[in-house]
């Protein structure tokens, strides 16, 4: 994994677009987001996904099956998921 550019601790995000690679939350919230991921770069530790969409751009994560194996059976509860792949 490249150099994290930013650490985000306890923070509550409602209705952002975030692009997650580069990036490590920790016990943050995130509410009705937009997920962006196109590396996988990114340390996600006890977060809350609510009603967020995720976004996998490229190869990697977007050809996961089941995002739960990134992200864990509790950040995908009740989060959309949209794959879409640069051509």
């Amino acid at each position: 994994m490249g150099k994290l550019l930013t650490r985000y601790k306890n923070k509550t995000f409602v209705k952002e677009r975030l692009e997650l690679d580069g990036h490590a939350y920790e016990h943050c919230t995130f509410e009705e987001c937009l997920l962006v991921l196109e590396k996988g770069e990114t340390e996600p530790r006890d977060c809350a996904f609510n009603h967020c969409q995720i976004v996998l751009l490229g190869a990697g994560p977007a050809d996961c099956e089941n995002p739960a194996e990134i992200y864990g059976e509790k950040a995908v509860e009740g989060a959309g998921f949209r794959r879409t792949r640069n051509l």
